[in-house]
Parts: C-alpha cells; sequence; structure tokens
C-alpha cells in the first residue's frame, strides 16, 4: 500500500489550504496554507503530489467550487493580497507576492501526466469527467469542502469514490468512506515544529490553548473570565489561535492542554491538529463531532471540572503522558488506519474488476520447469510478481509497464485460437491505460510478444525486442552455485556442447570441431522441455571438467546455458549470427570473462583459444565473480525501474 502514488488536488478558486506550485514538500505546503492544515499526513504513508488546477465550468467541476460568493471568484485567483475579502485578517506571509492563477495548471497541461498517480484525491469535484473517462486506471475520489447532507448522498460525475468527514458514520453509502479532511500523522505537526522552531523544540510545555471557536470574534482577542480563572487557579497561562500558521503550530506545540468549553459545534479537525501536535485534549464532548477522541479522562461541562482536571494532571505527570500517547493511539486507530485501510480497499476493488478480464488469459501460469535448474519464477514472472503488481509501475524513463506474462501465454496450444480476442484485450487495457512517455514490457520467449504493441513501446527482452535482458531464472536453491568448482589444470575437457540442435549455428558447430581432438559434444537432434534427471546431471559434470564450453544462440538469440556456464565455473563461448543479444554491454566488458564471436568469424576461434593460457583463465574466472551479480533477478529489476 505504501508505494501508491496520491495526487491531492484543489481548484484555483478553492478558499482554503495551500497557495503553492507543484510540490511534495509539506512544508511549502503547511506554511502556505490559507486557514486549515492540509492533509499533509498522506506525505508519511504515500508518495503524495499536492497540485492546483485551474478552474473550470466543466461539469462536475461546476457544482461546488468553494463557499466565496460567485462575484469573488476571479479576485480570488488573481489577487497576490488580500485574496479572500471575506476574511481580511487572514495571515499571507508565506504567499503575499503570489497568485493563485500564477501557480495553478490547466488539467491537461503536460506538466504532470496524470497516468503516473494510483489515486486522486480532489476538493469538492474539480476534475472535469473527461479526464476520469480518460484516465479509468485511477481511483477518483472527491471531498466536499463543507460537508452538507445534499451533496454527500450522491455520488457526483465519474468520481469512483466520495471522502465524507463524518468519518464514523455507520450509515455511508457504498460509494462513501469516512475520511478526515485535516488528514495528520500521530506526530505530523510536532515534527514540523521541530523543523521550524529548532531553538524551541525542546522547550518545557505550558499553557492552555483555546479553541478558536470557543469565541464568535475573529481573530480571537478577548478571553473570557472563566478562563482566566482557570489559568489564574492552575498557573497555566492562556494561549490564543495566531494567524500566522507556523507561529500558531509554535504556540500549540508549546501548549500543555487544548480547552474547548464554549462556543458552536465544531467537526474536530482541530482536535485532530492538537494530538498531532503532542497537547492533552480537555473538552465538552457534546461540543465535538469527532468525538471519540475525547479521553473520558478528559470529558469536563464546568469551569470546576476543568481546574479540577488540570490540577490533578499537574501533580501526575505519569498519568498525563499516558493520555497523551492513548489519544495518539485512537487518532491511529479511527483517524488513520482505518480511513486509509477502507481506501486501500476501494483501490483494490477497482483494481481487480479491472483486471478480471485481463487476468484470465495474460496471467498464465507456466507448468514447465525448464531448464532443470529453475526454482521458481522465470524472469517475466520475477518482475511481475515482485514489483507490486496491485500498482502502476514505469520504467526509469516514465514508459508505463504492460503486465504481461507473454512466455506463459504464447507456448499454449490454445493461443491462435484466443489469439484476436486476447489482442482486443490488450486494447482496451491501453485504452484505459494511456501514457504520453509510452509504454514497456519484458518478454523472454524466443520471437517476442506475438501480439501487436503500441508504437511507442520499449520491448525489454531476453532473445529479442530493444533491450537485452539477460536470459535467467530464478534458482532458489542457487544449485549450479553450490556445486564444487574444478580448477583449471582438472578440466580434462578442452572444449565441450551439451544441449540440442535448435538453430543452424549449432549443426555448424557440430559439424566443424566433433573430430576435434579433446572438444566433446552431447547432443539430441530434437529439444524438449522436459529433461531428465540423468541429462542434467550430464551437462553438469561435462561443463564443470570443461575450460571451454559453446553456448551458441538457440531458437533465440540467447541461450540459458551461457548464464549457467559462468555459474559452474567455467568459460562460455557465445556464437552468434545476426545480433549480438548481451545485455549492459554499456556496462560490462564481455571479453574479460567469456569469449563473444559471429558465426562468420568461426575459423578464428582455435586460435582465440589458444591464447588463453592458466593464467589469463583464472583471470577470466576471477572477472566473472566481480560482476556476477549483474546477471541475477533483482538487478535486472533495478536496471529496468531505475
Amino acid at each position: 500500500m505504501n508505494n501508491l502514488k496520491i495526487a491531492y488536488v484543489k481548484s484555483s478558486v478553492y478558499q482554503d489550504l495551500w497557495v503553492s506550485d507543484i510540490t511534495k514538500d509539506i512544508n511549502i505546503i503547511f506554511k502556505s496554507s490559507m486557514m486549515r492544515t492540509p492533509a499533509i499526513g498522506l506525505s508519511e504513508y504515500f508518495d503524495t503530489t499536492y497540485i492546483i488546477i485551474k478552474d473550470t465550468d466543466e461539469y462536475p467541476c461546476n457544482i461546488n467550487k468553494n463557499c466565496l460568493p460567485h462575484n469573488l471568484n476571479e479576485h480570488f485567483k488573481t489577487a497576490k493580497e488580500n485574496k479572500n475579502p471575506t476574511l481580511p485578517f487572514l495571515d499571507e506571509s508565506f504567499h503575499k507576492n503570489i497568485c493563485i492563477e500564477s501557480i495553478s495548471y490547466d488539467v491537461d497541461d503536460i506538466k504532470f501526466d496524470w497516468n503516473q498517480y494510483d489515486i486522486v484525491i480532489s476538493i469538492n469535484t474539480c476534475i472535469p469527467n473527461r479526464i476520469m473517462e480518460k484516465y479509468k486506471n485511477i481511483l477518483w475520489c472527491y471531498f466536499i469542502g463543507e460537508n452538507n447532507d445534499e451533496l454527500t448522498n450522491t455520488l457526483i460525475g465519474k468520481y469512483d469514490i466520495l471522502l465524507n468527514q463524518d468519518v464514523n458514520n455507520p450509515m455511508l453509502p457504498n460509494f462513501s468512506i469516512g475520511f478526515p479532511y485535516t488528514f495528520l500523522g500521530t506526530h505530523t505537526l510536532e515534527n514540523l515544529n521541530n523543523i521550524n522552531n529548532l531553538n524551541n523544540s525542546k522547550s518545557t510545555k505550558n499553557g492552555i490553548y483555546l479553541e478558536i471557536n470557543n469565541s464568535n470574534e475573529r481573530p480571537f482577542k478577548t478571553i473570557h473570565d472563566e478562563f482566566i480563572r482557570i489559568s489564574s487557579i492552575t498557573n497555566q497561562n492562556i494561549i490564543l489561535h495566531d494567524q500566522n500558521i507556523i507561529e500558531n503550530n509554535k504556540k500549540l506545540c508549546s501548549a500543555k492542554y487544548f480547552l474547548k468549553l464554549f462556543g458552536r459545534i465544531i467537526r474536530g479537525n482541530s482536535i485532530i491538529e492538537a494530538i498531532s501536535s503532542g497537547v492533552l485534549i480537555i473538552a465538552n464532548k457534546n461540543l465535538i463531532m469527532l468525538n471519540n477522541l475525547i479521553l473520558d479522562e478528559c470529558i469536563v461541562e464546568s469551569e470546576s471540572d476543568i481546574i479540577n482536571k488540570i490540577l490533578f494532571f499537574e501533580n501526575n505527570n505519569q498519568i498525563y503522558n499516558d493520555l497523551i500517547n492513548k489519544q495518539r493511539d485512537l487518532l491511529k486507530k479511527f483517524y488513520i488506519d482505518k480511513p486509509l485501510s477502507d481506501l486501500y480497499e476501494k483501490y483494490l476493488l477497482k483494481f481487480n474488476n479491472r483486471e478480471k478480464e485481463f487476468s484470465e488469459f495474460f496471467y498464465v501460469k507456466n507448468k514447465d520447469c525448464y531448464p532443470p535448474f529453475k526454482e521458481g519464477y522465470y524472469l517475466e514472472e520475477y518482475f511481475y510478481y515482485n514489483q507490486q503488481s496491485i500498482q502502476k509501475t514505469f520504467d526509469k524513463n516514465g514508459r508505463l509497464y504492460i503486465p504481461v506474462l507473454w512466455t506463459n501465454f504464447q507456448i499454449e496450444s490454445w493461443f491462435n485460437e484466443k489469439k484476436e480476442l486476447m489482442q482486443e484485450c490488450l486494447n482496451n487495457f491501453i485504452k484505459n491505460n494511456p501514457s504520453e512517455k509510452g509504454y514497456f514490457t519484458i518478454v523472454q520467449h524466443d520471437d517476442g510478444p506475438l501480439l501487436k504493441l503500441p508504437s511507442n513501446t520499449l520491448v525489454y527482452g531476453a532473445c529479442t525486442g530493444d533491450i537485452p535482458l539477460p536470459l535467467i531464472y530464478e534458482d532458489k536453491s542457487n544449485k549450479l552455485d553450490n556445486y564444487q568448482k574444478t580448477n583449471y589444470n582438472n578440466k580434462k575437457i578442452y572444449c565441450s556442447f551439451v544441449g540440442s540442435i535448435t538453430h543452424h549455428i549449432r549443426s555448424t558447430l557440430f559439424s566443424k570441431f566433433k573430430e576435434k581432438t579433446n572438444y566433446h559434444f552431447s547432443v539430441n537432434q530434437s529439444w524438449s522441455s522436459t529433461v531428465c534427471n540423468d541429462s542434467a546431471s550430464n551437462f553438469i559434470n561435462i561443463t564443470l571438467n570443461s575450460k571451454f564450453v559453446f553456448a551458441p544462440r538457440g531458437n533465440g538469440r540467447s541461450s540459458f546455458r551461457f548464464f549457467e556456464i559462468l555459474k559452474l565455473g567455467s568459460i562460455p563461448i557465445y556464437v552468434w549470427d545476426d545480433i549480438e543479444w548481451l545485455p549492459y554491454k554499456s556496462i560490462l566488458d564481455y571479453d574479460k570473462f567469456c569469449i563473444v564471436l559471429n558465426i562468420k568469424n568461426i575459423d578464428e576461434l582455435e586460435e582465440i583459444l589458444s591464447k588463453i593460457d592458466e593464467e589469463k583463465y583464472i583471470e577470466m574466472i576471477n572477472e566473472y565473480q566481480k560482476i556476477k551479480d549483474y546477471f541475477n533477478l533483482d538487478y535486472m529489476c533495478s536496471f529496468i525501474k531505475n
């Protein structure tokens, strides 16, 4: 789940949250927020990008834009200062030189590619239907910026999920999940305060922070008499909300108590902020909608209740600290783990429904066990099953992965019969997963993909394609690596070949060298995916006892035996014809650990081998030991993705 990518989006006329260019930096997002704290806690769990998109009247963006009078929309987009004239006291220190329109992007802007995201969360319905229809491989979610029953009981447009701020409502419809508007980790704001106020990060906590809605006054300046008396008796100074969000966070984190006694009923986003800041909540539970965050030990209804609670906690520091941790546990359970679990479940549900028809054909299991030393996955399978296949995967150039196990179904007897249907299914996958930077896929099969791919597809292939990969497989027991290697002087065979005659190159080698002294050939005239134990042992014994071993291309441009020979401590002779298919040539110097020869130059082979004496031979064997990790499946995956 943690590897999912999320885009968190608002429109250029939404009156709240951050004023920043596209970023993943939560401190920038936090500092530039106009009023409430944004959902910066998402970045602790996902790769989250925050984006402002330009206002549009396309459907359903025209339904619920903001809470501003309509005539203020243009002013809000273009003003640098006093962006929201209805709240002239808002602090704009971190964005007073920025107009929102200058840092917002058209939904079609090439600067960001929607397809890189697994989940998009928007504040209000600011994503046009046509975008959601184009990018069907994304879970599209939205908040209603200000919850109301009329808008929360119906799913709007092509969105998949409505995120309801009534987190604990048990009667939400199937298309909705409870999700806090102020999504924070248990220590998010405390950590940010430590970053922004280094000199005060370890100061002793003291004071009572008054929840802003204890008063109707804006800004909150006048302190009620009750709070003055509480402060005097408990020796805790009163702390009021600050319009500067960094200063307010500093004040909140310095406070020991957060108090809600008077005023209107609040949803409880400020309660989440206080817990994330490490402050103990003392509150009238009836005034808070998210009231399962209020501990029984901290419920108050009167001035005397508050005084008694604070005096008790002041004399019982361990109990105070235990309650701080208990609050954080509740926050994690109900406002982090539960919403994230529900969100991920909805993502999986959409993904599984979308992939059902695709998986019937494209994820067929391979029943073969060839070569006989294979124990685990073939390379296509290894990449697929080890790259978090539930989410979209991109290569190092931003191409989208086409997750197909080509070899597994292309060797099936029914493939030709179902080929047309599979092509249609693949076309639908491409249509539902548009990628401006193109696609990539991985194939082991000798002939490459036998379905038509988009023209902008890069094929990483073990035998054909655009970029060579090693023709290797998973061997969990490291069978070949674990064999005792034979030293140079005990290798009694000069050069050998064990295998089938599957290509004219092999026929040529057999005809040319079979009568040569100390050249050993053990051949089959036809290939089979089933290799008996005796044949497997024969290959191992002959290879271990050979100084050089032919590894000519077969049906494909490469051969499993090239890499098997290296594992068994001998030097392979790779013979090719049309294209030299060797992976990572920009990194590896093959001449240092093997022989590479075009079949046209086969007459030069004996002279080449004659120049490799014992010292040179051992040097080549040692060179392989230095670079052998390039020929494992983990490196292959890293090479493709990074």
